[in-house]
């Protein structure tokens, strides 16, 4: 296999191609900017921000987010109801406690 001149110029220029090193302090400041990220606790700018979810799910979760909502709310004040009611409870009980003790 014979090699062309044009063979021959490009090994050289390959072989006389700088390569591209980062310094000790280059590498010191990614380590010390990665660290810092990692402390921040910032993500890359190549993770989704919210999580692994399709964008059909992100878009399933916006639509029902509303009705789940609401049906968080009532539960709420039901909630509050069943303690409003129950502290009513409480304070008439020691009402009697405190009757009965008096008489």
């Amino acid at each position: 296999m014979s090699t062309t001149v044009h063979d021959q110029r490009q090994r050289a220029a390959l072989l006389q191609k700088p390569e591209y090193r980062l310094t000790d302090e280059q590498k010191q400041q990614l380590a010390d900017m990665k660290e810092e990220r990692e402390l921040a606790r910032v993500s890359p700018w190549t993770r989704r921000p919210y999580g692994d979810r399709t964008d059909q799910e992100l878009n399933r979760l916006i639509a029902t987010g509303p009705i789940e909502a609401r049906r968080e709310d009532k539960a709420a004040a039901a909630a509050e109801e069943t303690e409003r009611a129950r502290l009513e409870q409480l304070g008439r009980g020691f009402r009697l406690t405190e009757l009965r003790a008096t008489a």
